[in-house]
C-alpha cells in the first residue's frame, strides 16, 4: 500500500506513548521487513534496536485485521455517519478512539470498541441520496394543479437529478389534508442544503 493510497482519516493512526511499549503505527509493504509482497500494517518501536519485532506480532496482525480490514472502509475522512449514537462528520479515526464533528461544531470523541459494536450509518457513502418529503394540501384544493405545480418546482431546481425519477404521488387522506409524497433524487453533497431549503 503506498503512502499516496491512505486515507487521511488514518494519517495520525498511531499509538501513544506508555501504549503496548510507543509504537508509531504505520503502512508498509510487509516484503521491505520480511521478504513478502502483501500490504501490512506493521509497528516499528520508537526507542531500541532497529527492526525489533518481538511481542507485537499478534498486536499488528489483530490491528489489520479489525482496524484497517472491517473498520476503515465503513468510516471514510469526511463522511457523514451515525454511530454509537453519534452523528457528524469523521475527523479522524484513532488507534483507539474516532473523532466526530457535529452539525452545530461540537468535537466528539466516541472509543472506537463502541463504534464497531454499533449500527453504522454511512450516509455519504453512495453517490446520489433520496429526500423524502411529504407535503399537505386542503381538501378543496385541485390536485392536479398541486401535482402540476410540484413537477415545476422539482423541474426548476438543478440540484435535482432527472434519474432517477422523481416520485410524486397522493400518500395519505388525512383528516385535515390531502398528503403527497415527493421523493427527489439528488447527489450526496446536495443532500444537506436540499433539507434545508425544502
Amino acid at each position: 500500500m503506498q503512502a499516496q493510497e491512505i486515507d487521511k482519516t488514518l494519517e495520525s493512526f498511531r499509538l501513544q506513548p506508555g501504549t503496548y511499549g510507543s509504537f508509531d503505527v504505520c503502512h508498509h509493504r510487509l516484503g521491505q521487513c520480511v521478504g513478502h509482497s502483501d500490504d501490512f500494517v506493521y509497528c516499528r518501536r520508537r526507542r531500541g534496536r532497529p527492526g525489533h519485532w518481538s511481542g507485537v506480532t499478534r498486536f499488528f496482525v489483530e490491528l489489520r485485521i479489525r482496524c484497517i480490514d472491517r473498520f476503515v472502509p465503513a468510516l471514510q475522512g469526511g463522511d457523514w455517519v451515525e454511530a454509537a449514537g453519534v452523528a457528524g462528520t469523521i475527523v479522524e479515526v484513532q488507534i483507539l478512539t474516532t473523532v466526530f464533528r457535529t452539525g452545530d461544531n461540537k468535537s466528539i470523541i466516541v472509543p472506537n470498541g463502541q463504534v464497531m459494536n454499533s449500527v453504522i450509518i454511512n450516509y455519504s457513502a453512495n453517490d446520489q441520496r433520496r429526500v423524502d418529503m411529504v407535503v399537505g394540501v386542503s381538501y378543496d384544493d385541485d390536485l392536479d394543479k398541486v401535482r402540476a405545480t410540484l413537477e415545476d418546482l422539482i423541474a426548476a431546481d438543478d440540484r435535482i437529478l432527472d434519474d432517477p425519477a422523481c416520485t410524486i404521488a397522493v400518500a395519505e387522506l388525512a383528516d385535515s389534508s390531502v398528503n403527497f409524497v415527493v421523493r427527489p433524487w439528488v447527489k450526496s453533497g446536495d443532500y444537506s442544503g436540499r433539507q434545508v431549503s425544502t
